[in-house]
């Protein structure tokens, strides 16, 4: 492996959501950000316009799923803030009966969300294609994104600082333990006792991974986070040195 030139930068928010697959009528959150999720970000940053029906994008664009594919496109995601969950109620419509149009809808139903609470995440990005990379780059330090990125949902508006864009090194530690500063994808640790467990807070979450431009999911990991945001001593065939600690990507 080379190494790899990344940016790194900072999102942020009051409130997150990132609405969990195997939930229906009371929302849970994942503790971070989905791959997919990132790729919206990217997207509204750049101006990347959404599909005008499922299935169907306007002329010429390239969905942000496949745009930013993990073929194409590399991630990681540290935590800044410990997680901290909480429970708000949503009016929502009640769309059970019908109507001649939103408008002529007058009943709501409250329903419970489970938010993220001042969430704050350090992103790790490549992109094997420069343009695509140095214009990111352009406007996330400019401040100047084509539409207002959020954090899972409109509601959420996301604040993003650009920290800076250093160079990513290859290492590999099969046999020893390092200090791991991002989340983990656990598929990409050694087999033989790849943590070293300490009195830390970890949990795991089943993330997607990777979703066709069609919203199909074609690939999920687990996931290891260590909730304060401390590091992970684990071992891996592979990791990425850098100037703000060592990285696994997504």
């Amino acid at each position: 492996m080379k190494s790899h030139r990344i940016l790194v930068f900072d999102i942020s928010g009051e409130y997150g959501h990132y609405r969990k697959f195997n939930t229906t009528s009371s929302p849970l959150t994942y503790s971070i950000p989905t791959r997919s999720a990132l790729s919206g970000v990217l997207g509204a940053i750049l101006g990347i316009e959404r599909e005008i029906a499922p299935g169907i994008f306007p002329e010429g664009v390239v969905p942000v799923n496949e745009l930013f594919s993990p073929t194409s496109c590399n991630l990681a995601i540290q935590l800044l803030n410990p997680v901290k969950k909480v429970n708000i109620g949503f009016n929502l419509l009640d769309t059970g009966k019908s109507a001649s149009s939103f408008f002529n809808i007058k009943n709501r139903t409250q329903i419970e969300f489970e938010l993220l609470k001042n969430p704050k995440f350090r992103i790790f990005f490549s992109h094997s294609d420069e343009s695509i990379f140095s214009e990111v780059s352009k406007r996330i330090k400019t401040v100047s994104h084509h539409f207002t990125p959020y954090l899972g949902l409109s509601q959420f508006t996301a604040v993003i600082d650009w920290i800076d864009e250093t160079t990513a090194t290859p290492a590999s530690s099969p046999d020893d333990y390092f200090e791991i500063h991002s989340v983990i994808n656990l598929s990409k640790l050694s087999k033989q006792q790849p943590i070293k467990f300490e009195e830390l807070f970890y949990s795991t979450d089943t993330l997607p991974m990777s979703m066709r431009s069609d919203r199909v999911i074609t690939e999920y990991a687990e996931i290891l986070i260590e909730k304060t945001g401390r590091p992970i001593l684990a071992k891996t065939p592979s990791f990425w040195k850098t100037n703000f600690g060592n990285i696994i990507f997504l």
